[in-house]
């Protein structure tokens, strides 16, 4: 009995010094990993700068085509230069740039800050909510690392756009984009659940004058009841004209959800918003990686990231990362040319793929 007994203490002693080496190899890896994706947010950082912006004109081009002049409508569309903010908001061009389409609309039901979709003086075009919602989100990340008010101040005014497309049609919800009632999506939902959510984390005094809290939920609910589907991932928007769902699932839709989900949690300390967080991002590797290979909607999936770090953070469980981390690097491998070292399988390169990747490689190069 003794030597049984002196046998399986042997083991027990053998499995925590294993354990704590593989621990500490994991370590080594995730920081190893962390450098790398430095290293190459840093590299597509400087290909964005040579081959996107216009230095005569402080504006991006959409696409690769722009700075050889051979597209006519040459400067980037607001949805990639947002994705630039998020990606890189201290670059002070960026921000220079976003003055060039913004819209000072003052009237009785439309606050004055909003973004065009286009350059104004290039003829402008419509202010799509979930444009200028991704926009608030950056503003939120300016003001926690800042703490300049003016910030919060822009985050406060798009929140406040962003309710001007709110209506009780189908139960509630935000139309995609400003005099256009023909579809309420996820992407113009989602992100203003979580806009609220952060602006209640940032700005709670004045939880009763903007109704934070009171949105966030009220949102949530309608998103969960139109477009959460059986598979728990999201569905992508509702026509108003027959009442019909578009069932497309794009990662973003269901990113965007997870993160309001650990919010949620974080805010009222609720298990339930937890747990479904943690089902959420479990249906999404089923749905989007089954053989660990997410879709090529980089933009997409770099949301898709947001919601996994947010979860990382509350509960520890580095299973949704890793994966992510992994098909990123595949990426990088197959879409970065070794040449220019711009991303993309298809010519002419985009800026919206270069702005995704760099978002992707700063989020990852900052696991720990």
């Amino acid at each position: 009995m003794k030597r049984i007994r002196k046998i399986l203490g042997g083991l027990i002693a053998f499995s925590v010094v294993f354990m704590m080496l593989q621990g500490c190899v994991g370590e080594k890896n995730t920081a190893e990993n962390a450098v790398f994706f430095k290293e190459k947010a840093k590299k597509i950082e400087q290909v964005i700068q040579s081959n996107f912006y216009d230095q005569k004109s402080n504006l991006y081009f959409e696409t690769t085509l722009g700075k050889s002049g051979k597209d006519e409508k040459k400067f980037s569309y607001l949805w990639p230069l947002a994705a630039l903010f998020q990606a890189y908001s201290e670059m002070p061009q960026i921000q220079k740039s976003l003055d060039k389409y913004y819209s000072a609309q003052d009237s009785v039901d439309v606050p004055g800050l909003g973004y065009e979709s286009f350059v104004i003086a290039w003829g402008g075009g419509q202010r799509y909510y979930d444009d200028n919602q991704w926009i608030g989100l950056t503003y939120c990340d300016l003001y926690e690392s800042t703490k300049n008010p003016i910030y919060l101040e822009f985050a406060q005014k798009i929140y406040q756009f962003g309710m001007t497309g709110f209506d009780k049609e189908t139960g509630g919800g935000i139309y995609w984009r400003e005099y256009d009632q023909s579809t309420k999506n996820t992407c113009s939902n989602g992100p203003q659940i979580v806009l609220a959510l952060r602006l209640k984390g940032l700005d709670g005094a004045n939880d009763t004058k903007f109704k934070y809290m009171e949105t966030a939920k009220k949102l949530y609910a309608w998103v969960n009841k139109t477009f959460k589907s059986p598979e728990n991932v999201y569905w992508d928007k509702i026509n108003l004209s027959d009442g019909k769902i578009d069932k497309t699932t794009w990662t973003y839709n269901t990113g965007i959800m997870i993160q309001a989900n650990a919010l949620f949690y974080g805010i009222t300390k609720d298990e339930s918003y937890l747990k479904e967080a943690q089902l959420i991002a479990t249906s999404s590797l089923k749905q989007f990686a089954p053989n660990g290979q997410f879709p090529d909607t980089l933009w997409f999936n770099a949301v898709l990231l947001r919601g996994y770090t947010s979860l990382k953070e509350i509960d520890g469980n580095s299973q949704f990362l890793d994966a992510f981390e992994s098909d990123a690097k595949r990426v990088l491998e197959t879409q970065m040319s070794s040449v220019d070292g711009l991303i993309g399988t298809k010519e002419p390169k985009k800026l919206i793929d270069q702005a995704a990747m760099l978002e992707i490689c700063a989020s990852l190069g900052q696991r720990k």
